[in-house]
């Protein structure tokens, strides 16, 4: 997995269509930008399998499943702790029990670290 250093994040929306699709574009130096398409799915897919495969979550009890239509539910030995989703170039995280997300960080490494903090303090 590489880390997100020096792109740009544009948000598009797609003509007739419901569904909001970032494009990360790369910035590089007197080169022709790189546009990749990265949806909702796309990142939450790849959060999912980095919290699926972290040995010190797995060992503290947690799961993490995918949720309709979108997002990353995280539990612990049964217990629901949070959603994450991906909105607006960034990976949100709404604890169980409330309305809106307290804490938005910018890659999959820092949701995992976040994750980990989390349950910890539980």
């Amino acid at each position: 997995m590489h880390a997100i250093k020096n792109w740009r994040i544009r948000t598009l929306h797609e003509a007739g269509g419901r569904r909001k699709r970032l494009e990360i574009v790369r910035r590089r130096h007197k080169q022709k930008e790189e546009s990749v398409i990265m949806s909702s799915v796309i990142m939450e897919g790849q959060l999912l399998a980095e919290l699926q495969a972290d040995g010190a979550l797995l060992q503290q009890g947690c799961t993490a499943d995918r949720t309709a239509p979108n997002g990353v539910r995280i539990d612990r030995r049964g217990h629901h702790v949070g959603i994450w989703h991906w909105r607006q170039g960034v990976f949100a995280f709404t604890p169980a029990g409330y309305g809106e997300s307290t804490i938005e960080v910018e890659t999959v490494a820092e949701a995992v670290l976040f994750t980990r903090l989390r349950l910890a303090a539980d």
